[in-house]
């Protein structure tokens, strides 16, 4: 009996997948991300950087369980993980060419562009 192949899985394919640029950034200990384009620090005093993002990019907790956490509640090592942030920049963007403004923000202590993988 011949062995009847399967089509591949969902979630699979072969090519190149799309996805859309980002930076990574960790904030400064006490900041929080507060809203669309909106950082806060601890005392809640906000820091509006949309003006500086290009027209369809989106700051996002990188997990945002602990990002809408009361950070007094939460572990140490649940507050460091609380400080991260992805910048989701608008497909064709360059992440490069956004990194030094970011790196002027008050509330970011560091930020990368994130690793080139590629499957062979």
């Amino acid at each position: 009996m011949a062995k009847r192949r399967q089509p591949p899985s969902p979630g699979y394919s072969q090519g190149k997948a799309s996805v859309r640029p980002s930076l990574s950034l960790r904030l400064r200990p006490g900041w929080r991300l507060a809203g669309p384009g909106e950082f806060a620090d601890a005392a809640g005093a906000p820091l509006h950087v949309a003006a500086d993002l290009p027209r369809g990019a989106e700051l996002v907790p990188t997990v945002p369980a602990l990002a809408a956490a009361d950070p007094k509640r939460l572990s140490a090592p649940e507050r460091e993980l609380a400080r991260h942030v992805q910048l989701i920049l608008p497909a064709g963007a360059d992440p490069a060419k956004l990194l030094p403004a970011v790196k002027r923000w008050a509330s970011v202590e560091d930020v990368r562009l994130p690793p080139d993988v590629s499957l062979p």
